[in-house]
């Protein structure tokens, strides 16, 4: 996966125009990013779309697991509506978490990325019986599987949300 090297002056994949008008228009900005900077050894972005999303938008919970799947080539129509199919039947799920799907628009081609948010670390572990148990999520899980070429599992800690 690419990095950027941090500077003042790189425009981490954005247009100049753009990362220009942010930079000097936003006084906080401005001042805050000279000491941000030398705290940070890489950069990377990627311009991602929310496909479906259920559950607040920026949700109450100190945990987020993030699902990168590297999608086979041509695969992504299909495998975006399993996973839309798993949303939809996880709305009827109590101990489903929020969850949000979201492709890529730039970044490597084919990514989706699935977030799960949980408001700590105790509602983590529960969540693995529900999908394991639940036979629906199990169908689905498995037609998905071939449309997958790798994927990747991250645990964050929120630090924050407006």
């Amino acid at each position: 996966m690419p990095t950027t090297r941090l500077s003042p002056n790189c425009n981490y994949g954005v247009s100049r125009r753009w990362h220009s008008h942010v930079w000097s228009t936003n006084a906080k900005i401005r001042e805050l990013y000279p000491k941000f900077v030398p705290l940070c050894e890489t950069s990377h972005s990627d311009l991602l779309h929310v496909e479906q999303q259920t559950g607040e938008p920026c949700p109450v919970g100190n945990i987020v697991e993030r699902m990168v799947f590297s999608l086979k080539y041509g695969h992504a129509r299909e495998a975006i509506a399993i996973w839309k199919e798993i949303l939809e039947a996880a709305k009827g799920v109590h101990e489903a978490p929020p969850m949000r799907l979201i492709s890529d628009i730039t970044g490597p081609s084919y990514t989706l990325v699935m977030e799960m948010h949980y408001r700590n670390m105790m509602n983590f572990g529960p969540k693995m019986t529900a999908w394991l148990g639940n036979e629906k999520f199990r169908e689905l899980h498995a037609r998905f599987v071939p449309h997958c070429e790798r994927s990747e599992r991250t645990l964050f800690k929120m630090e924050h949300c407006s």
